[in-house]
């Protein structure tokens, strides 16, 4: 199993290309995120506060979309530490998309993780959660 790794901002012009399992390290404003296509599983993890969300997760996005486009099955875990509204609206994006997918009937797991004391980050998924009628399991550690 090839793995890439991206540990600074070329990852803007390598995504479009991985073609096997994609690895992002986080940085101190952008998160940790892991794909792998044979699973279809994408888990973000960490910080998520970089000015310029958007253009960070729309090409790993994009890409998620076109590998599971005809998927029978995709999971996701989230486990924000911190995120802004940058963030938020590419992740309205993404439900959305996960939505969609749902109708068509693939079968969407979503886990939504924080810290056990983050409350607000909790409620953040519940409210997310309802608004794309997405039935999320939480995890607080």
């Amino acid at each position: 199993m090839i793995t890439h790794y991206a540990t600074d901002t070329t990852y803007h012009e390598f995504i479009p290309k991985w073609t096997s399992n994609l690895m992002l390290d986080s940085t101190g404003t952008t998160p940790f995120v892991s794909y792998d296509k044979e699973t279809k599983f994408l888990i973000i993890k960490g910080h998520a506060s970089d000015p310029n969300m958007q253009e960070f997760f729309d090409p790993i996005f994009s890409a998620v979309k076109r590998d599971t486009v005809d998927s029978r099955n995709l999971r996701v875990y989230f486990y924000f530490k911190a995120m802004n509204t940058g963030t938020v609206r590419v992740l309205f994006d993404l439900f959305k998309y996960l939505r969609v997918r749902v109708a068509a009937g693939t079968k969407v797991q979503v886990v939504w993780g924080a810290d056990a004391c983050d409350h607000e980050m909790m409620e953040t998924g519940r409210e997310l959660s309802e608004l794309y009628d997405l039935n999320f399991r939480y995890l607080a550690a």
